[in-house]
């Protein structure tokens, strides 16, 4: 399979990379990009395939592409909150914390 990935330098490139040395597979990718629009580009040309991120996916999903769901996978990401550091962050989520705590979920 030829794998379009992104650089060694970027975390979810060597996420993956560990994810297959885990298998004993050998990741031998064919062309790196640190651009997820050209990743895609480059998967509609039928140049290869790629493992992103749920959130890349989501964000340059289209018709041309089939996404197929990988099942208990062994990649973890970490994730933080970012916000302005000038503003109180705990006004700005106060009520959204205390309706998930309370439902379970977000209130539409």
């Amino acid at each position: 399979m030829s794998f379009i990935v992104f650089p060694k330098t970027h975390k979810c490139r060597q996420q993956i990379e560990i994810a297959f040395q885990l298998l004993g597979i050998s990741l031998k990718p064919i062309i790196e990009t640190d651009a997820p629009e050209s990743i895609i580009s480059l998967i509609e040309a039928r140049a290869g395939v790629s493992i992103l991120s749920k959130t890349l996916i989501n964000i340059w999903n289209n018709d041309n592409i089939k996404i197929i769901k990988i099942e208990n996978p062994s990649i973890r990401r970490q994730i933080g909150l970012i916000y302005y550091k000038r503003k109180n962050i705990w006004d700005l989520l106060r009520g959204e914390f205390i309706n998930i705590k309370k439902n379970g979920h977000r209130n539409p």
